[in-house]
């Protein structure tokens, strides 16, 4: 379960949007595919020293204002160890003002599960972030979410989506010149080149938006109603980040699919 330095200029932007709460909760043991000096750029955070330090939990809940982050996992280090898939204990109940799904939930057989403990996880007022893969990480994830999965959830729960965005993978074999690659491949044994540049920016998609038109490099073009012209082919490893705002707690509610409005 990771979080990229894509994925933490997008949380960057909607903390400082909603700036409230003061408690958050990861799931799953997360990696963080940046360092301290990342922090500092964004946030000007003097506290960061050493630009290659690794970011842990509490310095990435520090820039962004938390007083306390949360992990859960049964795996590695968590800092709380249990299976999300099972009823938590109630002390977690209405206990964060914002949860981010680093890419557990698709690695969950039984993710409905999950979904709801997320769900109970949260207070009144809060916002949940989905990090997870869309197309592709075989091996890697048990499913693949759509953006109709989200969209049709969170209108179903009385949650207002936030941001809806992909990213996937930057072919870079298919679109450099020889030398540049050769440039790019020494330049990161250097520990100079940015692994980060692999993977394209997020680009953003209107909710309403969940019938795949196209498929271009470096994007796939949705649109709000179905189609019999689909693309044959869908880029590999896509990610989807989905966040959501709640204002009202309501009970869970699963939504019923109308894949032909």
């Amino acid at each position: 379960m990771s979080i990229a330095i894509q994925d933490l200029k997008i949380i960057k932007k909607l903390r400082s949007g909603h700036p409230f709460g003061n408690r958050a909760a990861i799931l799953g043991d997360c990696t963080f595919h940046f360092q301290n000096n990342h922090l500092y750029d964004l946030f000007g955070l003097e506290v960061y020293k050493g630009d290659m330090d690794s970011v842990k939990a509490n310095t990435f809940g520090n820039a962004l204002k938390f007083d306390t982050v949360d992990t859960f996992d049964i795996f590695g280090n968590p800092t709380v160890r249990l299976d999300l898939q099972k009823t938590i204990p109630d002390k977690y109940h209405g206990r964060y003002d914002w949860i981010i799904d680093a890419g557990t939930m698709t690695s969950c057989f039984d993710f409905i599960s999950v979904w709801r403990n997320v769900l109970s996880m949260l207070k009144e007022k809060a916002i949940v972030i989905h990090i997870s893969a869309m197309t592709g990480y075989y091996g890697r994830s048990y499913h693949s979410f759509q953006p109709n999965l989200f969209n049709d959830f969170y209108v179903k729960n009385n949650f207002e989506i936030l941001t809806l965005g992909i990213r996937h993978k930057f072919f870079i074999e298919q679109s450099q010149t020889p030398f540049t690659k050769i440039t790019n491949k020494f330049l990161r044994r250097l520990g100079l080149g940015h692994q980060e540049n692999n993977y394209l920016d997020y680009y953003f998609v209107k909710p309403s938006m969940v019938f795949l038109e196209a498929v271009k490099e470096g994007e796939m073009i949705f649109r709000k109603n179905n189609s019999r012209k689909q693309p044959s082919t869908i880029p590999n490893n896509n990610v989807i980040l989905c966040a959501a705002l709640r204002t009202r707690k309501t009970e869970f509610s699963t939504p019923t699919p109308d894949f032909y409005s």
